[in-house]
């Protein structure tokens, strides 16, 4: 994660800091619900969301259980 930060951000890994982690979950909608209904978190994590920080500008990364980076949205 800090690699791919490091060349997002540009500065160096030791200038960066994970300001926040979540879990993100797989997630049920039951197919007679109607559109607007949210949809139920199921008990497996999927991935995570990893908010990346060097004080001036932050990126969350939502990443799969591989690593793989899966969106990244500047916050």
């Amino acid at each position: 994660m800090f690699r791919i930060a490091q060349t997002d951000l540009e500065q160096s890994i030791a200038n960066l800091n994970i300001s926040s982690v979540e879990k993100t979950f797989d997630c049920f909608r039951s197919p007679t619900a109607p559109p607007n209904t949210p949809c139920q978190p199921i008990k497996r994590v999927n991935g995570w969301k990893v908010t990346v920080t060097n004080y001036q500008r932050s990126i969350k990364y939502t990443i799969n259980l591989n690593g793989t980076v899966l969106r990244k949205e500047v916050v």
